[in-house]
């Protein structure tokens, strides 16, 4: 598996791809039985915080969107009637990604779940590599760079 904070990259389009990603399920947060990884991602706040901390970015590389993609086990209940739909069924419509992403159901945040399908993939994700090619404008910085 790739490393969290090297995403694996697609030389030909020097972005990240779209890999299988997921949250260790067995994660706790101090043993804490409902501080799970969906928990650590389900409030923007909480999720800056705690994915600045190894112990979160390494168990939960999905809620702390250092990867992307859909989670393939996970599903969402639809109705009343408990009817389950997975990650793709929300991609394929515009009013579903609109309806769902945002919302948390089946206890996570689904736009972390189904990062894919919801269009919520932060393009391009940072890398820690720098890059191979020069860029045309110079970049603002605070000091100058050293060769």
């Amino acid at each position: 598996a790739p490393a969290i904070d090297a995403p694996v990259v697609d030389s030909d389009m020097n972005k990240p791809l779209l890999h299988e990603c997921g949250d260790n399920q067995n994660y706790r947060k101090n043993g804490v039985p409902e501080q799970t990884c969906d928990w650590v991602g389900k409030l923007q706040g909480r999720r800056e915080r705690l994915c600045a901390w190894p112990e979160a970015r390494e168990n939960c590389p999905q809620s702390c969107r250092l990867c992307c993609g859909d989670d393939k086990s996970f599903t969402i209940v639809i109705n009343r009637d408990d009817i389950q739909k997975r990650c793709g069924w929300i991609g394929k419509n515009a009013r579903r990604r609109e309806r769902y992403c945002k919302t948390v159901n089946s206890g996570a945040l689904v736009e972390n779940r189904c990062g894919e399908s919801c269009r919520s993939c932060p393009w391009p994700i940072p890398s820690q590599q720098p890059s191979s090619t020069t860029s045309s404008h110079p970049t603002a910085t605070s000091k100058p760079s050293s060769l």
